[in-house]
C-alpha cells in the first residue's frame, strides 16, 4: 500500500489483489480467526518517528459497511482525529511513547537533550556541563537519529509537545 493518508478500504484493496503478502495475511487472520468481514484504516499521523491511525472493523454485510462508508466516511475520519488528538495530547499517552526511548539515553545524551532544549549555543555546554562541544556535537547527532528529528528547532519542537524533559 501507498505511504500516503488516505484511508484504506482493506477488504476492497485485498478483493483487488493489491495487498502485500504481510498485508494479506493480516485480512485473512482477521476474517477467518475473528470473523471480521469489513475492515477500513484511517491514518491519523505520519512522520519520520511515529505512524498513528484508528481502524474500523465490521462484521456488517457489505451493504451496510460501504452505506457507512458512503454516507459517514467525513464524519467518521473527524471522530477518529479528535479522538487521536485528545489521546495524543495526553501526559499519560506521552510517557507511556518516549519513556522507553528515553530510559535507553545514557546520562550524557540526557545532559545534552536537556542543555538543547534550553535554547542555549552547544559551544556553552562545557562552562554548563563539563561536556566538550565537539563531543556534545556528536551527541547530538545521536540524539537526533533516536528522536527522529533533522535539527535543534525540530528537537525543541518534539521535547516541548511531548514534555520530553518532565520524563528525563
Amino acid at each position: 500500500m501507498d505511504d500516503d493518508l488516505q484511508a484504506v478500504n482493506w477488504w476492497r484493496e485485498a478483493g483487488a489483489g493489491r495487498l502485500s503478502a504481510d498485508e494479506q495475511e493480516v485480512i485473512d487472520v482477521a476474517r477467518y480467526d475473528y470473523g471480521m468481514t469489513h475492515g477500513l484504516s484511517v491514518p491519523l499521523l505520519k512522520n519520520d518517528h511515529h505512524m498513528a491511525g484508528c481502524s474500523v472493523v465490521s462484521d456488517d454485510n457489505n451493504e451496510t459497511f460501504s452505506q457507512l462508508l458512503d454516507e459517514r466516511l467525513g464524519l467518521l475520519k473527524t471522530i477518529l482525529r479528535l479522538f487521536h488528538d485528545r489521546v495524543y495530547a495526553s501526559p499519560e499517552f506521552q510517557a507511556q511513547l518516549y519513556l522507553p526511548l528515553l530510559q535507553q539515553l545514557n546520562s550524557t545524551e540526557r545532559t545534552v537533550l536537556r542543555f538543547l532544549a534550553s535554547g542555549l549555543p552547544l559551544k556553552s555546554i562545557e562552562a554548563v556541563a563539563g561536556i566538550s562541544p565537539s563531543y556534545a556535537g556528536n551527541v547530538r547527532t545521536v540524539l537526533f537519529r533516536k528522536l527522529g528529528v533533522k535539527n535543534v528547532s525540530e528537537l525543541a519542537y518534539i521535547v516541548g509537545l511531548h514534555r520530553i524533559l518532565d520524563l528525563l
